[in-house]
């Protein structure tokens, strides 16, 4: 009962937080009062390449019938992979943001659903996206999410952007609590095959690296395929 309780108040609050900021409009504002998910959802220096990689890598794959976005903001991204041939699931955990998109997208075959990927099940799919969303997340939400994929297996490949440092000396995944900001302002970033996750998975291969500096620190916006 207790391990229920806390999990609930762990459940309420990170909607709490992420709602906030997308109302708040943390994350940048559109003319028209749109909420946006950042830069890095919108500047063409971070979209451009991401965008042109993961066609390039889903375009080699066979059979890619269903994709499942794990977060998927305002999806300015991720409308360059919806494809009438295939079923796109985008989750968020923000009911704002769900709503914006539904209105905002609603000629394009993909179905959005408010879904908290850190207490809920994950949706199947052949590729699920998990794109710079660990990073705002606390390493006991993370790893709940690093079990359940390990353990329900529930996509053939798992495509992962974090914008993690790049020099050579920095610790990956410190904690930190759910919000707005990133590991990066304590020196750190998210790293899904070293500890304390431990993603389980056959091979790995990046797909691509953009150079993004963050407060005078070096770092990258980072891509990296996982196949499950």
């Amino acid at each position: 009962m207790i391990g229920w309780l806390t999990n609930r108040r762990a459940a309420m609050h990170r909607r709490r937080v992420f709602e906030g900021i997308y109302r708040r409009g943390q994350w940048g504002q559109a003319p028209n009062g749109e909420r946006e998910s950042g830069r890095g959802s919108h500047e063409p220096v971070f979209v451009d390449q991401y965008v042109a990689a993961v066609n390039e890598f889903l375009a080699s794959l066979t059979s890619v019938d269903r994709l499942v976005d794990l977060g998927c903001g305002d999806f300015n991204v991720g409308r360059h992979f919806t494809d009438p041939a295939r079923t796109f699931l985008a989750c968020d955990v923000s009911g704002l943001i769900i709503r914006q998109n539904r209105s905002r997208y609603r000629a394009l075959p993909v179905r959005f659903e408010q879904r908290d990927i850190a207490a809920c099940s994950l949706p199947a799919g052949d590729v699920g996206f998990l794109r710079q969303v660990l990073q705002h997340l606390p390493n006991d939400d993370i790893a709940s999410i690093v079990r359940r994929i390990n353990e329900a297996r529930p996509y053939r490949w798992l495509i992962v952007t974090e914008h993690v440092p790049t020099g050579e000396c920095w610790s990956p995944n410190e904690d930190m609590p759910a919000g707005g900001s990133t590991r990066l302002r304590v020196n750190s970033g998210v790293e899904l095959d070293a500890p304390p996750f431990g993603l389980a998975y056959r091979d790995s291969q990046m797909l691509c690296e953009v150079h993004a500096p963050d407060d005078g620190r070096d770092a990258a916006v980072r891509t990296v395929a996982y196949q499950l």
